[in-house]
């Protein structure tokens, strides 16, 4: 039994060996490229076909068709004629050639000649520190006609250095235009803290007009409170952003308020003290602004969409920060029964807020 087996397992073998296909192979020539890359340096090549079979096929004498491919393959071939010959500053932007699209096909016409297209697109990105950036696009072709004979492969390279000198020229033109202008090319960020915002209106008071007084209260509790007073006290941003001169520069604004008709006090519990705690809730909620602020002022990123997310994260952990260190003061001070304690929170905030300050 085992030996009818391993006959078995022979004959299997043998009939899914693959069989070689006969192909054409383009070898790039190592020939000076008459582009000068200003600003910006091919670090990588990427083949980023769906297909990576080659380029695609031709027709030989014979009337049938061959494959064709670069030599070393296309990634690897492309790669070592751009990095052999295209001038390079690695000081400048990293840029990877991401190729989406290279194809060549020919078909016969009726003077018995061959008609040929090959057709180069690709997708210029700039190089970050944890992913890529699209800049632009270039898709560029070239129609030829050839006698039926043998193929020439010299002209086949030729077709090929052409269009992929035409489009490194083309993305070097597009950077000379867009250099300064473009977010994914900007050398650094500015960040500018505006001015506090501070108009008051009639149901908001905002932190650096004046302190709050129990006019401010005039909302109502609501159901059974067992509490004398509530301040509603928040904050949040604006932002706005642009580049130019290759920053990207962006501007943001803190408000910092409390909402008169959500603040509420029972008139037994109108005393300077009980107001000063509540006052004490809102240097709370402006010194997480003033935290804030220093976070966003030290953030790096790479992109407007990237540094926009990381200041409304940043945003939401305030939020939270702000709310467990509203309710520790509240509840180490029962709620400002705990006069030792109180003025503890007052002399802990005043430093805090001094520290920032600073």
């Amino acid at each position: 039994m085992r030996r009818i087996i391993d006959t078995l397992m022979i004959v299997y073998c043998c009939c899914v060996a693959p069989t070689t296909l006969a192909q054409y192979v383009i070898t790039l020539k190592d020939t000076p490229i008459d582009v000068k890359p200003i600003g910006y340096y091919i670090a990588d090549v990427k083949d980023g076909r769906v297909q990576k079979n080659g380029l695609g096929t031709i027709i030989t004498p014979a009337d049938t068709k061959a494959g064709i491919t670069i030599a070393g393959g296309v990634k690897n071939g492309l790669q070592r004629f751009i990095s052999g010959n295209l001038p390079k500053n690695t000081a400048t932007t990293p840029v990877l050639y991401n190729l989406t699209q290279l194809n060549l096909h020919e078909t016969r016409n009726a003077q018995g000649g061959i008609n040929g297209k090959m057709t180069l697109s690709v997708s210029f990105e700039r190089i970050g520190r944890n992913d890529t950036i699209k800049l632009v696009d270039s898709h560029v072709y070239l129609d030829y006609k050839r006698s039926g004979g043998a193929p020439n492969m010299n002209n086949y390279e030729s077709v090929l250095r052409r269009l992929v000198l035409q489009t490194l020229q083309y993305f070097t033109d597009w950077l000379e235009l867009n250099n300064g202008k473009h977010e994914a090319l900007a050398r650094g960020i500015e960040i500018t803290l505006m001015p506090d915002y501070k108009i008051n209106d009639k149901d908001t008071i905002y932190y650096e007009t004046r302190k709050v007084t129990w006019d401010d209260f005039r909302g109502s509790p609501s159901g059974l409170n067992r509490y004398g007073a509530a301040i509603f006290s928040n904050f949040g941003y604006l932002s706005s952003f642009n580049v130019s001169g290759g920053i990207i520069r962006a501007n943001i604004q803190t408000r910092t308020y409390m909402v008169r008709g959500m603040s509420w006090a029972n008139e037994s519990a109108r005393t300077t003290y009980a107001l000063a705690h509540e006052q004490l809730h809102f240097d709370i909620t402006k010194l997480i602004v003033e935290r804030f602020k220093k976070k966003v002022s030290a953030m790096q990123a790479e992109s407007i969409d990237d540094l926009n997310s990381m200041i409304q994260f940043e945003y939401l952990e305030s939020y939270r920060e702000m709310n467990s260190l509203q309710r520790a003061y509240d509840d180490e001070t029962r709620h400002s029964q705990d006069t030792f304690k109180q003025a503890e929170w007052v002399e802990k905030i005043k430093t805090w807020l001094s520290e920032l300050a600073g």
